[in-house]
């Protein structure tokens, strides 16, 4: 793809995360349309990505799908949790996963930080073990 060449990760700006469904959320700029900004999404337990940009409308690859992966990678969270030991990797993603519930239970929302730990521990977790099955609620390994 010719246009993922010309453009860089760290083009793609971090918005937010859900621990629902282990998803990061960037923003891409439009180069047509001055003020525009392209949602792009990546799942980062299957590395499935979205995005809403006119080439992906139109059926054709575009470049934000390409590059969020490695902006993802990029994330302070994500590299953060890649040096962790699996014992460290368990017992943050276990946190940040009860934190979640509670601030969800006592007012209907979650800390951003919380979020960014549990997607981040999931998403390490899942790269480290491919073709495991996880537990769902937490994303890490099932307990034994």
């Amino acid at each position: 793809m010719e246009t993922a060449t010309a453009h860089r990760p760290d083009e793609l700006t971090f918005r937010d995360c859900d621990d629902r469904t282990s998803t990061v959320v960037y923003a891409a700029p439009s180069a047509s349309v001055l003020a525009r900004r392209w949602t792009v999404v990546l799942d980062v337990l299957t590395g499935a990505t979205a995005c809403d940009c006119w080439a992906t409308r139109n059926g054709r690859d575009c470049w934000h799908r390409a590059h969020i992966g490695a902006a993802w990678e990029a994330h302070p969270a994500a590299r953060e949790a890649r040096f962790m030991t699996s014992e460290q990797l368990l017992t943050s993603g276990v946190k940040a996963r009860r934190m979640c519930a509670v601030y969800r239970h006592r007012c209907w929302n979650t800390l951003l930080a919380d979020r960014l730990a549990l997607v981040a521990a999931r998403g390490e977790w899942r790269r480290r073990n491919p073709l495991a099955i996880p537990d769902v609620a937490v994303g890490l390994p099932p307990a034994a």
